[in-house]
């Protein structure tokens, strides 16, 4: 709690989106803290900074802190399997900055493995495993639809290896675990979860889709 008040205090971190968006179009730079707890409770956290329209930098941050330009592909992060990085959208008239939360391109391959790998070798109960770590998945929009292609990608495997087993023929992945169709929307996650400032202090909540 200490922490987060001395953050405030020295780098605004309450202040609503509609003021960092107002700071933002006056040229002023902003910055939102983003708070994560894991399976143990563990809290971590992320500061995010983000320059004034004309590239102004005048929040303690920039001086007191180091930095990446997450912007930049090479300095996306990732956390719990979870890629997060910035995208700035320019048009005649406006610019705006959107953190996107996609699933990892590594642990999108560790789930294609683990479930092609339980489907080949008839493990019902890991392939269900597989199914349940997908639809837990945090929920937010690139992870969602992330979450649609992969279901996609494993009912159209599932269809194919059933096709060559006479004795598999007519099942389908939804006898075995019902992916649902959209990823459910839900705060908490099996690994970690999204921590919103307004559960933990009396203050505006700082969105981050």
């Amino acid at each position: 709690m200490d922490g987060l008040l001395k953050f405030d205090k020295d780098y605004q971190i309450f202040e609503h989106k509609f003021d960092r968006d107002m700071n933002y179009s006056s040229d002023k730079s902003s910055v939102c803290i983003k708070i994560f707890v894991d399976e143990d409770s563990n809290f971590f956290y992320i500061l995010m900074a983000r320059s004034g329209c004309a590239g102004a930098r005048d929040n303690l941050f920039f001086k007191k802190e180091k930095f990446i330009d997450s912007r930049l592909t090479e300095n996306s992060f990732t956390v719990y399997g979870y890629n997060i990085r910035a995208i700035e959208t320019i048009s005649s008239d406006f610019s705006r900055q959107d953190w996107v939360i996609n699933i990892a391109e590594n642990y999108q391959e560790l789930l294609d493995v683990e479930f092609s790998t339980a489907l080949k070798n008839y493990d019902w109960k890991k392939l269900k495993q597989s199914c349940k770590a997908l639809s837990s998945s945090l929920y937010c929009g690139g992870v969602s639809r992330d979450y649609s292609r992969i279901r996609y990608k494993w009912i159209n495997l599932f269809n194919k290896f059933v096709k060559k087993d006479i004795k598999l023929r007519g099942y389908k992945l939804h006898h075995i675990y019902k992916l649902p169709k959209c990823l459910p929307c839900k705060e908490e996650h099996s690994k970690v979860k999204k921590i919103s400032l307004w559960s933990l202090l009396p203050a505006f909540p700082n969105d981050f889709n």
